[in-house]
């Protein structure tokens, strides 16, 4: 949880979990492998929130990239109804644990 400043939330969390990649024997592209980060405001003390959107992270597009530094549009949850156009500004680092380092992205 974090408070609103200045149109804006600061919210700068480090998550680290392992995950799994394939990549097609034949040609050596990566197959998709997708990370949803989904944010939402909480409102009455947290007794509430409101979605505001989500973005879908294709993380084989970041493998062997190092650091990336990248800027989303949050996706609406009823595409009828967007709640706004806030940005999600993230960074990620992704180290190869196993494997054969010949890949495509």
């Amino acid at each position: 949880r974090e408070e609103v400043k200045d149109h804006k939330v600061n919210w700068a969390a480090k998550f680290t979990f392992p995950c799994k990649m394939m990549a097609n024997a034949s040609t050596g592209v990566l197959e998709r492998c997708v990370l949803r980060i989904s944010i939402r405001k909480e409102s009455k003390g947290g007794r509430s929130f409101n979605k505001l959107g989500f973005v879908d992270l294709n993380l084989a597009e970041y493998a062997g990239a190092g650091i990336t530094y990248k800027k989303a549009l949050l996706e609406g949850y009823d595409a009828r109804h967007r709640q706004d156009n806030s940005m999600l500004k993230f960074s990620i680092a992704m180290n190869m644990l196993s494997g054969d380092v010949l890949f495509k992205v």
